[in-house]
């Protein structure tokens, strides 16, 4: 069995090699789109080749995100490159949870080949007790969330028979929770004994990147969709609130993803943490560290600091000029010392996310 994932990537060193490293041991061949990274994430990616994983690199520098379109595109590309039994769509923060390589192809064995799979998304919840000097994502963020009493998912993600995506007018729908041809949706099933470990909330800094950039890449579409990344919406409202972010508005703001694929509308139930671990497939990181950035490693502005040092609010390195070691005004107004002196580095402030904001929104999408 031939079998394939493809995935758009933006910015994400924090766990780009523990998404390459862990899913790796299940494909013959991951296809990853770099999406205008803006960190050290696409020299991650290409150190990993080097070493000789199974990597088609690519990057993208179109401003706006159309992921539907763009994902599809990636899909058709990697199909044209080798008659792929399967391929399955997968976010950066999204790792496989089945045992071995054997396990996954019993799985898609007995696949009806004119349907897509679906299959069920399990969030992982960063918390108080997480150790912040375990660099690999897989270690250090330990629990999941579940529902009280448990609720079955409304929506997964799709694993796609090479089969479907040969036929004319594939597309991929927005999110990977379906696919169309011809506009069609095509027939589903949920595929027992598979499932995602899904990562979104990994650090302060991480969160508050990923809901502006998500935000923005979503809303400057011009056929935007309001339901689509609501949730973004919903934490680009609070941090306008509060910009000043803790531990535990980083476990309630994981626990958000929960009702994205249950749908629980008036369905009593509480959510619950449960220790369940994804165990990596691999011995331990050898790039982020040297290369890349963990979690305490991103700015502000999320830039990576091990890349780039800028002004103490990080403004300067959207513009990518670096004010390390010199005493100047940054937009915010207030003097950066650098090295020397001058403020030091504190949580978000509300001017300095309104400027963010505005060279986000006029110069990155």
């Amino acid at each position: 069995m031939h079998l394939a994932a493809v995935s758009i990537v933006r910015s994400e060193c924090d766990i780009i090699e523990s998404f390459v490293r862990h899913n790796a041991a299940f494909f013959d061949r991951l296809y990853i789109l770099d999406h205008r990274s803006t960190d050290t994430t696409p020299d991650i990616l290409r150190k990993l080749a080097d070493e000789g994983l199974p990597l088609v690199l690519s990057r993208e520098g179109y401003g706006i995100f159309y992921q539907g379109p763009s994902m599809t595109h990636l899909i058709k590309r990697a199909f044209d490159d080798h008659p792929w039994d399967f391929i399955i769509p997968l976010d950066s923060d999204e790792f496989l949870r089945i045992p071995d390589r054997a396990g996954l192809e019993a799985v898609l064995a007995d696949f009806d080949l004119d349907s897509i799979g679906l299959v069920e998304v399990l969030n992982h919840v960063p918390t108080k007790s997480d150790d912040l000097n375990e660099t690999d994502v897989l270690r250090r963020i330990v629990h999941r969330a579940k529902t009280i009493p448990d609720i079955s998912p409304k929506m997964g993600k799709v694993v796609i028979p090479g089969a479907v995506i040969k036929q004319p007018g594939f597309s991929l729908n927005e999110g990977h929770h379906g696919v169309c041809i011809n506009g069609k949706p095509v027939p589903e099933r949920w595929v027992d004994g598979l499932s995602l470990a899904h990562f979104p909330i990994r650090s302060i800094n991480q969160f508050i990147l990923r809901t502006i950039l998500c935000r923005l890449a979503w809303s400057s579409r011009s056929d935007y969709n309001p339901s689509w990344g609501w949730h973004y919406g919903t934490f680009f409202k609070q941090l306008k609130v509060k910009p000043t972010i803790s531990a535990a508005d980083l476990t309630e703001a994981a626990l958000l993803y929960v009702d994205i694929y249950i749908e629980p509308g008036q369905t009593p139930h509480q959510k619950v943490l449960v220790r369940e671990p994804v165990t990596p497939a691999y011995d331990r990181l050898h790039k982020s560290r040297r290369y890349g950035c963990s979690a305490a490693d991103l700015g502000h502005d999320g830039i990576c600091r091990r890349r780039a040092s800028c002004c103490a609010h990080g403004v300067a390195g959207i513009r990518g000029a670096c004010r390390f070691g010199s005493a100047e005004v940054c937009e915010c107004g207030r003097q950066s010392g650098g090295r020397a002196g001058g403020h030091e580095r504190k949580p978000l402030c509300p001017a300095y996310l309104s400027v963010l904001l505005a060279w986000r929104g006029a110069l990155s999408l």
